[in-house]
C-alpha cells in the first residue's frame, strides 16, 4: 500500500553533483605497480575518453545540465520508499518492473499537493533479484535501479557493500592498454579520485600462433559504407563453416560488439547478404555469419534448441578468440554485450541462440516460431525484435502472433511492405541494415540518442513513419 507522507527532516536532492563530471586517477601495473603510460581510459555513459600520459595519469571532466535531475523537481530511493519533492501539485504514477521486464506492481495516487513525500515503493515483500523502480508525475520522470537480496535493499550508496555499489553505479570507467588486460571499474561517484591496477596480459609465445585467416574477395555494390570502418570478409581454419565480417582495424579497447548470423532457408551461402553486413560491421561491429562464401547445401530444419546450437558454437568460439595473446581478435571484442539476428529459417536459429541466454538482444527477420509455443517464448530473458515485410510476408502472422504472445521482456514488431524477401539484397542492407543498426546501437553500445534507443521510443523517428509500421511494448 502507498502512504504519501510529508517528510520533515532535509530531502537527499539529485542533480547538483552529478551534473559535473569531474573524475581523475593513475593507470598503474600490478607488476610492481609502475605507470601505465598510453592507456585509452572510457567513462562509458558520460562518453568521455582519455589517455595516460607518461606517469599514467588521466582526467575525464564534463559540465552538463543533461546530467541528473531537473532542480524543480527531485526524487530519491531510500530503503522501501520514494522520497519526493514536487513544485507544484500533480498525480504520481510508479511502476516496478523485474530483470525480465514484467510488471511486478503499479500504482497511481490522483493528486499530491507540492512539497515533501516518503511513498512506500513495493511493500513488505520484495523479490530476490534487481528491479526497476519507475516514477513519474506530468513533466518528470525518474528510474532506479534496485537490488534486492535476503529481504535487504541494495541500492544507492548505502553501506551494503560492494553489491549495493554495482547495481548504483552511474557509470562504468573502461581502461585498456596494449599488453594488459582490459578492465572495467564501476564508477559510484562522478566526482572522485579513481585509480585503477592493470594486471599484465599473457603474451603469444613462439610456436602459439594460430593459422592465417583467408580473405573473401567480396565487395558492396554500389553505394559506398555509411561506417567509419573498413570492413574484412574471411573465413578462419580454427572456425569451420563459418564467414567472418568484421572492422579492418583491430586492437585492445575497440570493443565491437559480436554479432551472430543465420541464413534464410538455413542456407550454408554466408555471402548471400553482403551489402547488408558490410553496412552493419562498417558501424563497428563483428559478425560471425553461419556458412561458407558461396556455399550450398543447407542445415535441416528442425526444433529452435537444435538450429541455435551452431550459433552458440560460434558465439563461444568468437568470446574464446579474445582472450587468446596469439589471436587477431585479442582484446578487441566485447564480449559482454552480444546480440544474434536471421532471416527466416536464420530467425529460428537466432531463437534457439536466445533461449541459451548467451545473448544481450536479438532480432528475428522474417520469421517467427511455426507453431504456436508459449512455453518457448516464455523462456525469452533478454529484449528482442521482429521485423517483417508487412502482410505479404508469409512469415508475418507467426510475427506477429510471437511479438503479442511475450510477455516478458521489451518487444518490437517492425514492418515494411517488402515481402519475405525484406532489404537485404538493397545497397547497403536498405531498411532492415538501418533496422538492425539502430537496435543494436541502443542495446549493445548503450545509444540513448536519435540513433539508437530514441528510433523506438519517439514517435517522430523514421521507424514510425512511411515506409515503417512499428508497434511496441514494454520498452524502458
Amino acid at each position: 500500500m502507498i502512504r504519501p507522507l510529508i517528510v520533515l527532516c532535509a530531502f537527499f536532492a539529485l542533480g547538483t553533483k552529478a551534473q559535473t563530471v569531474q573524475l581523475a586517477g593513475t593507470v598503474t601495473s600490478t607488476a610492481g605497480g609502475t605507470p601505465v603510460p598510453g592507456a585509452i581510459v572510457s567513462l562509458l555513459q558520460a562518453g568521455l575518453r582519455d589517455t595516460t600520459d607518461a606517469q599514467g595519469r588521466y582526467s575525464l571532466e564534463k559540465t552538463s545540465s543533461a546530467i541528473g535531475v531537473r532542480p524543480a523537481s527531485a526524487a530519491a530511493l531510500v530503503g522501501r520508499t520514494l522520497e519526493l519533492r514536487i513544485d507544484h501539485p500533480t498525480g504520481l504514477a510508479m511502476e516496478v518492473i523485474d530483470a525480465r521486464g514484467t510488471v511486478l506492481r503499479q500504482h497511481r495516487i490522483q493528486e499530491l499537493s507540492s512539497g515533501l513525500h516518503r511513498i512506500d515503493w513495493y511493500g513488505s515483500e520484495i523479490p530476490h533479484g534487481v528491479l526497476l523502480v519507475r516514477a513519474s508525475t506530468g513533466d518528470h520522470s525518474w528510474v532506479f535501479r534496485v537490488g534486492s537480496m535476503d529481504g535487504r535493499i541494495l541500492h544507492g550508496t548505502t553501506s551494503e557493500g560492494d553489491a549495493a555499489r554495482a547495481l548504483a553505479l552511474p557509470d562504468t570507467l573502461r581502461v585498456n592498454a596494449r599488453g594488459y588486460v582490459t578492465k572495467s571499474v564501476a564508477v559510484p561517484d562522478y566526482q572522485a579520485t579513481l585509480d585503477v591496477a592493470l594486471s599484465p596480459e599473457a603474451t603469444c609465445q613462439p610456436g602459439q600462433g594460430t593459422p592465417a585467416p583467408s580473405t573473401v574477395n567480396i565487395s558492396n555494390r554500389d553505394a559506398p559504407l555509411t561506417g567509419s570502418h573498413q570492413v574484412v570478409i574471411e573465413t578462419d581454419p580454427s572456425l569451420s563453416g563459418r564467414t567472418i565480417y568484421r572492422p579492418k582495424d583491430l586492437g585492445p579497447g575497440k570493443n565491437y560488439p559480436i554479432l551472430v548470423w543465420g541464413n534464410g532457408g538455413c542456407s550454408n551461402n554466408a555471402t548471400d547478404h553482403t551489402d547488408f553486413h558490410l553496412e552493419i560491421a562498417s558501424h563497428g561491429y563483428v559478425i560471425v555469419a553461419d556458412g561458407t562464401p558461396n556455399g550450398t547445401g543447407g542445415r535441416a530444419m528442425v526444433d529452435v534448441a537444435t538450429l541455435g546450437a551452431p550459433q552458440i558454437a560460434a558465439l563461444d568460439w568468437a568470446i574464446q578468440q579474445n582472450a587468446k595473446p596469439c589471436s587477431r581478435f585479442h582484446q578487441s571484442l566485447d564480449t559482454v554485450h552480444t546480440g544474434g539476428f536471421g532471416w527466416s529459417c536464420g530467425g529460428l536459429m537466432t531463437y534457439g541462440l536466445t533461449l541459451g541466454g548467451r545473448v544481450t538482444t536479438s532480432i528475428i527477420m522474417n520469421s517467427g516460431l511455426l507453431n504456436p509455443d508459449q512455453p518457448t517464448l516464455d523462456k525469452i530473458r533478454t529484449p528482442i525484435a521482429f521485423v517483417c515485410g508487412g502482410s505479404g510476408d508469409m512469415a508475418y502472422p507467426n510475427g506477429q502472433r510471437d511479438y503479442t504472445n511475450i510477455k516478458t521482456v521489451p518487444t518490437v514488431f517492425a514492418n515494411v511492405g517488402v515481402g519475405h524477401g525484406g532489404t537485404y539484397y538493397s545497397d547497403n542492407g536498405g531498411e532492415y541494415a538501418k533496422f538492425a543498426r539502430a537496435w543494436f546501437d541502443w542495446w549493445l553500445k548503450g545509444d540513448t540518442g536519435t540513433t539508437g534507443k530514441l528510433r523506438f521510443t519517439d514517435p517522430q523517428s523514421p521507424f514510425f513513419k512511411s515506409p515503417w509500421t512499428m508497434q511496441t511494448k514494454r520498452l524502458p
